[in-house]
């Protein structure tokens, strides 16, 4: 493919620091593409925005707390103004993860697990509507598999998911109209950071050759990016039972 696959996109991703989003912009400006990356670690943040900056310019990076309406709105407002009002891909991989079974699920936990993996999605994707109504553009909702394959210990977790998931299907509703298509990826057991720790978590033995990895995860995605019709709903899982 062209190393200038993607020159005319200009993309928000949200947790861009590791895994998925990571993978998602590299790929991204590899491929031609400008891409505004968002975490929460100061450090992390820096250091993807050298890597995006040795694949071109026109890249940025941003950090903050993804549980503040303050920083959503902020965040909001500097992908507005570094996209001229117009967006074309945003990917929402930010997210949290803190297993406990019900009874022993702290209140701030809750909170939390709901304020990343919903909230944050939700308030930004409506700030930046307009923009993307302008770049009859995408928008990536990074789900889990654990949607559609539920267990114990991850309530709250996967409450917050199932609600990202009835979010992007009333979503889709609202804004197919203006040329907008919704992306929900579920995807199976990847190697990334916070797998590694689920692993540590419950006991097992971290293969992650034995996982998706999240280039190839980034691949399949970014090909729904350039296909001519919508996928809705993209479930990729590990070919090996782990």
């Amino acid at each position: 493919m062209s190393h200038q696959r993607f020159a005319d996109v200009q993309a928000l991703v949200t947790g861009a620091t590791s895994g998925i989003g990571r993978a998602i912009s590299l790929t991204l400006a590899t491929g031609g593409g400008r891409v505004l990356a968002a975490g929460r670690d100061d450090e992390r943040t820096t250091a993807v925005g050298v890597e995006l900056a040795e694949r071109g310019a026109g890249h940025r990076s941003v950090s903050g707390d993804f549980m503040s309406t303050a920083f959503l709105s902020e965040l909001a407002d500097q992908a507005l103004a570094w996209s001229q009002g117009r967006l074309s891909l945003l990917v929402c991989s930010a997210g949290h993860y803190d297993p406990a079974p019900v009874e022993r699920t702290t209140a701030a936990s809750f909170d939390a697990a709901v304020g990343i993996n919903l909230r944050a999605p939700f308030l930004l994707t409506g700030a930046l509507l307009p923009a993307l109504r302008i770049g009859r553009g995408m928008i990536v909702l990074v789900n889990s598999s654990i949607v559609k394959h539920p267990r114990g210990g991850a309530a709250a977790y996967a409450a917050s998911k199932a609600g990202l998931r009835a979010f992007a299907n009333c979503l889709r509703h609202e804004v197919n109209k203006d040329g907008i298509r919704v992306l929900s990826l579920f995807a199976g057991r990847t190697a990334t950071p916070m797998q590694r720790e689920r692993y540590r978590l419950e006991g097992l033995e971290y293969r992650p050759e034995r996982l998706l990895q999240p280039e190839d995860v980034a691949e399949v995605v970014l090909s729904t990016f350039e296909s001519r019709g919508e996928v809705t709903d993209l479930d990729i899982r590990p070919l090996h039972r782990v």
